[in-house]
């Protein structure tokens, strides 16, 4: 028998309304694993763990000076969360994210290797 875990809504930025101390920020502050650290049991010994993610986990295109640039978007380090988690594979869906998605398409091939990078 095959064991999976689906998880909905993983959100690893900072939204309009928490820029600075959003899930971000958070995990700046308190570590890369702070958040998951409870429910890594939970999926210790899955088959598969997928997850919907709500965040784009990349600095392609982003501007500091541009909100639309920065909300949704969780540090490179994300991945390492994802993983140590124990997340085998996400998808993104986040209408919110589309800014940030549409600039990761004009360079695939280097979001395609951080999608990787979490897989392997």
């Amino acid at each position: 028998m095959i064991e999976i875990s689906a998880v909905g809504d993983v959100f690893l930025g900072d939204y309009t309304i928490s820029l600075g101390f959003g899930i971000k920020s958070s995990i700046k502050n308190n570590g890369f694993d702070y958040h998951f650290e409870n429910i890594k049991n939970i999926f210790k010994n899955k088959d598969l763990v997928i997850g919907n993610l709500e965040t784009i986990i990349s600095d392609i295109g982003m501007d500091e000076r541009d909100i639309k640039s920065i909300i949704c978007r969780g540090d490179k380090g994300s991945v390492n969360v994802l993983k140590n988690a124990g997340f085998n594979m996400v998808n993104i869906a986040n209408i919110y994210c589309s800014t940030a998605l549409m600039l990761l398409m004009t360079q695939f091939t280097r979001y395609e290797v951080m999608i990787l990078m979490l897989l392997a």
